[in-house]
C-alpha cells in the first residue's frame, strides 16, 4: 500500500505530475476571480494562482481545490479508490497519538506575534453578498479542558490586520468556547492553512466529544 502524502507541497507535486493541477499565471483578482476559476475546475483540477498583484502583501501565491473528488482523496491517502471509507473507519478505530515537538524545533514560533497580520493573507471575496474576504479552509485547533485537541473548519472573515469574525455552530468547538467563556478566560486557538488532505479529512471526523482529531490524522498518515 502506498503511503499517504504528509505535506501539501509533495501532494501538489503529485497532482502536477499526474496532470491534475493547473497553474494560472494571468492576473487573478481576489474579488471573485479566484473563486470563479476554482469553481470551473471543481472536481477535476487543483489550481495554483501565481499572479496576484498585491502591493501591500508579501503573499505571492494562492492554491485551491487541493482535493476535489473521492478518487483524489484515495490518492492522497495512498489507498485504492474503493478503500477510502475503510481507511477512514480504521483510522477512527486505531488512532495514533501525536508526538509533541519541542518549541525550539517549531519553525512557526520563529515569527514574532507583532509581525502577524491576517489581512496579509490572500483570501478572496467568494460571493457578491459577502461583507469581506474569507478564509474557508483553515483548520481551527483548540484544546479542551482535558487537554485533547479539537480540529474543525469554519469560515473566517478578515476584518482588519488583527481581527477575524467566525461563525461557530453548536458542536465541539462551541462547547470548548462556551466553557472558556463561562470561566471568563480567553481560548487560544491555531488557524492552520496548507494541511495535506489526510489532515483535512481528520478535521471532519464525526466523533464523541473529547476525541483528539490529531490522533485520527496520525492514523490516516500512518505516523
Amino acid at each position: 500500500m502506498a503511503k499517504a502524502f504528509s505535506d501539501l507541497r509533495t501532494w501538489l507535486s503529485h497532482l502536477e505530475d499526474t496532470k491534475q493541477l493547473v497553474r494560472f499565471d494571468q492576473p487573478a483578482d481576489l474579488r471573485y476571480d479566484i473563486p470563479r476559476i476554482l469553481e470551473e475546475h471543481d472536481g477535476r483540477n487543483a489550481v495554483v494562482f501565481t499572479n496576484l498583484g498585491l502591493p501591500t502583501s508579501p503573499a505571492d501565491k494562492v492554491v485551491g481545490g487541493t482535493v476535489t473528488s473521492r478518487a483524489q482523496l484515495a490518492q492522497a491517502l495512498g489507498v485504492a479508490s474503493g478503500d477510502v471509507l475503510r481507511a477512514y473507519i480504521e483510522a477512527l478505530a486505531k488512532p495514533i497519538p501525536a508526538l509533541e515537538v519541542p518549541q525550539s524545533q517549531a519553525p512557526v514560533l520563529d515569527a514574532s506575534p507583532q509581525d502577524v497580520r491576517v489581512d496579509y493573507l490572500p483570501a478572496p471575496h467568494h460571493h457578491q453578498g459577502d461583507s469581506g474576504r474569507y478564509l474557508t479552509a483553515a483548520v481551527v485547533i483548540a484544546k479542551d479542558q482535558q487537554g485533547n485537541y479539537n480540529w474543525s473548519i469554519h469560515r473566517f472573515q478578515i476584518n482588519d490586520a488583527r481581527h477575524l469574525g467566525v461563525l461557530i455552530l453548536p458542536r465541539h468547538l462551541w462547547r470548548i468556547f462556551s466553557q472558556a467563556e463561562a470561566e471568563n478566560r480567553d481560548l487560544p486557538v491555531a488557524l492552520v492553512i496548507g494541511l495535506p488532505p489526510a489532515c483535512l479529512l481528520a478535521s471532519q471526523a464525526i466523533t464523541s466529544f473529547g476525541v483528539d482529531e490529531s490522533q485520527i490524522a496520525g492514523a490516516l498518515l500512518g505516523e
